[in-house]
């Protein structure tokens, strides 16, 4: 296990890559402004700098600590420039790992690459003309929408969009069904009636309410971009459908279940599901990093080893400690498990939490089409890739980890969030309130 160890910390240290942000300025005489350049230092000292585009009135206005541009009325275009640098970042260190995860060549063509192709996917505003009726707008908005990775100051994945824009075809097609909607037709007769729409298909409470924050979010665009008139448009009005999702977790005794499962008659697939699920109840990362972690991941600190992983969804880096369960299992396969598509993670994984016997009888209520049905399910049959992130956050708060250190390592901002993420009882509140000293003085 020595060796293991020191591989993998020689492994980091030689492909650990920093990307920074440098202010270059103009070569003109009494020119105060200049250019925002990155800096990426990779491997056994290899060092590209590349221009991003970005231009600066003046050098005051770039924050070399926080790595963005200030907030000024001198750079009215601070948001968008920030939210590009913080994407491109993302996605450059995030290719970046996927180049050493599939042992490719990372050079200065790699990196011009990636620049041309995510410099493609900046969203350009569509030329609006004060002719455009309502429709056309929407239109427009939608087809713009799987091009663009950038909406303002809010960075949008290319997967996200995908999302967005099938709710809206959802919507488009209602309304060319009707016989004309105009600006004046946004109102609360055209909320009821796309709720209504939504019902008739069946759609959940909450698959109704994404629907309507994201029509909310095109009148708001139209509204700030284009200088639309949405006279009788009320936001508050408009108030998205919600109902809160009972999703389980595993207990400890549940994961050790799984974890001492015999999988020897089972295909090899079963036994790689099985580590990348412990996995993922061991660090509380998502199935998008979970699935796809590899030794480079992997560094040492006074003697203990950390992954250190930059969430795919967030951007966020994560320092986590690797466990015994997680150790042990990239002893017996000499390095990490290999990935598996997340649909059939799922598939697997509740037929693993079936022949472990977690057959606890859950019930689940559900609004569709807006009727509420309470239907009974076997634990093991509600088991999916997201069950692992979970269990780690409440077995770790149940465990008397602080939260705010187990927030550190699952990203949620706020205590309030993270609370609700957690699946803890009043009774488990109370048990786990009543171990503590203060209990015992008064």
């Amino acid at each position: 296990m020595t060796n293991v160890v020191t591989n993998f910390k020689t492994s980091y240290l030689y492909n650990m890559a920093t990307l920074k942000y440098r202010f270059r300025p103009s070569t003109i005489k009494n020119e105060k402004g200049g250019q925002v350049q990155l800096d990426f230092s990779f491997g056994r000292g290899k060092r590209i700098q590349k221009k991003t585009g970005i231009s600066l009135a003046n050098k005051k206005h770039w924050n070399e600590n926080k790595q963005t541009v200030s907030i000024t009325s001198e750079e009215p275009m601070h948001n968008t420039y920030n939210a590009y640098l913080r994407e491109l970042k993302n996605q450059i260190l995030e290719k970046y790992d996927t180049s050493l995860i599939q042992k490719e060549v990372f050079d200065n063509s790699t990196l011009t690459k990636i620049l041309q192709q995510f410099n493609n996917f900046i969203y350009k505003e569509p030329e609006i003309t004060p002719q455009q009726s309502f429709i056309e707008l929407f239109k427009g908005y939608r087809s713009n929408l799987l091009d663009k990775s950038i909406r303002g100051s809010k960075t949008i994945k290319a997967s996200t969009a995908k999302a967005i824009n099938t709710k809206l075809k959802f919507l488009e097609t209602f309304f060319l069904k009707l016989d004309t909607i105009e600006f004046q037709d946004v109102n609360e007769q055209l909320y009821h009636n796309i709720v209504n729409h939504c019902y008739k298909h069946k759609f959940s409470d909450n698959y109704t309410g994404k629907i309507i924050s994201d029509f909310k979010t095109f009148c708001k665009h139209i509204i700030k971009k284009h200088h639309t008139s949405l006279p009788n448009f009320d936001p508050e009005e408009w108030t998205a459908p919600r109902e809160d999702v009972y999703n389980i977790f595993l207990t400890l005794d549940e994961i050790n279940l799984i974890e001492e499962l015999d999988l020897g008659a089972h295909p090899k697939i079963y036994e790689n599901v099985r580590d990348l699920f412990l996995i993922g109840c061991s660090t509380g990362l998502r199935v998008s990093d979970y699935n796809k972690l590899s030794k480079e991941h992997i560094f040492t600190s006074n003697k203990k080893q950390y992954f250190k992983v930059w969430s795919q969804k967030t951007g966020e880096e994560s320092i986590i400690p690797v466990s015994k369960k997680v150790q042990n299992i990239i002893t017996k396969n000499n390095g990490l498990p290999s990935s598996v598509a997340d649909q059939k993670i799922n598939e697997v994984i509740k037929e693993i939490g079936q022949l472990a016997g977690i057959n606890e009888k859950v019930r689940i209520r559900k609004t569709l089409g807006g009727k509420t049905s309470i239907k009974e399910y076997l634990k093991y049959e509600l088991i999916q890739t997201h069950t692992a992130r979970r269990s780690f956050c409440t077995n770790a708060y149940l465990e008397g980890l602080d939260s705010l250190a187990i927030m550190a390592i699952s990203g949620h901002k706020t205590e309030k969030m993270f609370m609700k993420y957690i699946k803890v009882t009043k009774q488990q509140y109370a048990e786990r309130i009543g171990e503590h000293p203060f209990f015992g003085k008064i």
